[in-house]
């Protein structure tokens, strides 16, 4: 995609639409680990006003906070457990005690075993993080929120929750279950899923507010059929009947105009919008600069959310005077 003369045109004479959300994801993993107890507590410190974090399930049915359905590159699985290998040669969450996944030590997203970073400027400090379970993340945001007299929001990923439930792990209540003693809270509660299918069926179980994370069918062969029904306009219109929005990877919302015409078929279905996930050390092909990315989610998307690694630039930019 060729967005260079747009994007110079946006980032010096653009001005801002009105000012999304700012949603740290996974806490801030540009900063500290993801899903650590740092790296949320800082993504409140912050002023984030949502904070995404993904949900897993051990063996014995605890929800935990983890994004990946397997433990390889966030953990040290492999010297701890190398006997618990399962299919495809991965330790998957599933397998797992709530026990012995308290047994194991986090770190720094690395490719599997012990090999360099992913993203090579990060968190690269010999320090060891714990496991965190759903119901810590939010008696920990809770109390923050509480003693700061703020109202930061969770933005909730249930991972696979379809696959969970034939596994005999029932995600969604044990979901409900945590959330139940938060209801009455003035900070805003969203769940968010993959999954379509599963998200139709937990509408008919909860009245707080859900998304729908769209993607591409390459992604997850097995999962819901996003290119031919859930990005079309009545596949979307399907969606408005349940959810209230959709979170979208940013490289399926922008082409050389602009926007796509998935973009404007969100908001004719009157959907709001998430774009996922801005990373400054891996900003999308052809964007010049994270201001002039800023720009066109703001004003050619038009997004109700932009969902980053680094959510403090998502607020600077955002507190910039119209024009600048």
């Amino acid at each position: 995609m060729r967005y260079f003369i747009t994007l110079c045109f946006l980032f010096c004479t653009s001005v801002q639409a009105a000012a999304p959300l700012a949603i740290a994801h996974r806490g801030v993993p540009g900063y500290l680990p993801e899903h650590s107890k740092a790296s949320l507590a800082y993504a409140h410190a912050l002023g984030a006003d949502m904070i995404e974090f993904d949900v897993n399930m051990s063996a014995d049915g605890v929800p935990v906070v983890l994004h990946d359905l397997i433990l390889d590159e966030v953990s040290d699985v492999a010297a701890r457990f190398a006997h618990k290998r399962g299919a495809e040669g991965k330790f998957w969450v599933k397998d797992f005690t709530l026990a012995e996944l308290r047994s194991l030590r986090f770190h720094e997203r690395r490719k599997p075993t012990d090999g360099p970073l992913v993203y090579p400027s990060r968190f690269n400090a010999k320090l060891a993080f714990e496991l965190v379970t759903l119901d810590e993340a939010l008696a920990m945001l809770a109390e923050l929120n509480r003693l700061q007299k703020r109202r930061t929001g969770w933005l909730i990923e249930l991972k696979k929750p379809g696959w969970y439930q034939s596994q005999g792990l029932d995600m969604g209540k044990a979901l409900l279950d945590a959330l139940r003693p938060y209801q009455q809270s003035a900070a805003p509660m969203v769940l968010q899923s993959f999954d379509v299918e599963f998200m139709q069926q937990l509408r008919g179980q909860t009245r707080l507010p859900l998304n729908v994370l769209l993607g591409r069918n390459k992604w997850d062969p097995n999962g819901s059929d996003f290119d031919n029904l859930w990005t079309t306009p009545a596949g979307l219109k399907t969606i408005a009947g349940f959810a209230t929005g959709v979170g979208v990877q940013i490289g399926m919302l922008l082409d050389d105009n602009g926007a796509t015409k998935l973009a404007k078929d969100i908001h004719d279905a009157g959907l709001t919008l998430n774009a996922y996930t801005v990373r400054l050390d891996k900003l999308p092909k052809g964007i010049i600069s994270a201001d002039a990315l800023y720009a066109l989610l703001m004003d050619k998307v038009k997004v109700q959310g932009i969902i980053s690694d680094q959510v403090d630039d998502v607020l600077r930019y955002r507190s910039l005077p119209a024009g600048q």
